[in-house]
């Protein structure tokens, strides 16, 4: 199991990085092939938002995996031990339910693009640029449960932040 967390925890990391990375390097290569070459194209605007939203939304998963996430930290804090376990409980039912949520949406989407065989401006199947949100939301499920996991375990652990801190 440790493995699978490592794996998962890795493939988190560096696909939100090298796709994040990809993205920036297709938009400066678009930036100079306007602006300095004067041949502007529009292939590299599209393959730059495809990556960098993939990117943004499997770091989500990693920003999730540490709890790095915004959060309203001033009146939770003042919360006695037994009200936050309640609120972490609350918080982590409602961010589960939107990510249950967002992957049958998604997978809904795809499903419909895919049978469509509708196609960006560019040619691009949609089915493939949509895929990223089952992609995520399953990421983002699985962070989530784990955090569950661990609440009701009450079980240090290094990858949730100081959620267990708190408890």
């Amino acid at each position: 199991m440790q493995k699978l967390k490592k794996l998962l925890e890795q493939f988190e990391d560096w696909a939100s990085g090298i796709l994040v990375v990809s993205g920036l390097m297709v938009l400066f290569y678009g930036v100079i092939l306007r602006y300095v070459l004067h041949l502007p194209t529009t292939w590299q605007d599209e393959v730059a938002r495809i990556l960098l939203v993939w990117g943004i939304l499997i770091g989500a998963a990693a920003t999730l995996r540490e709890n790095n996430h915004i959060r309203m930290e001033l009146f939770y804090n003042v919360l006695p031990k037994n009200i936050k376990v309640i609120v972490d409980i609350f918080a982590n039912v409602v961010i589960l339910s939107f990510f249950i949520f967002l992957l049958t949406s998604g997978i809904d989407l795809v499903h419909q693009k895919l049978q469509t065989g509708q196609q960006s401006l560019n040619g691009y199947p949609l089915w493939i640029i949509y895929l990223i949100l089952p992609i995520s939301a399953t990421l983002l499920a699985i962070r989530t449960i784990e955090k569950f996991f661990y609440l009701f375990k009450g079980k240090q652990d290094d990858s949730t932040g100081d959620l267990h801190q708190k408890l």
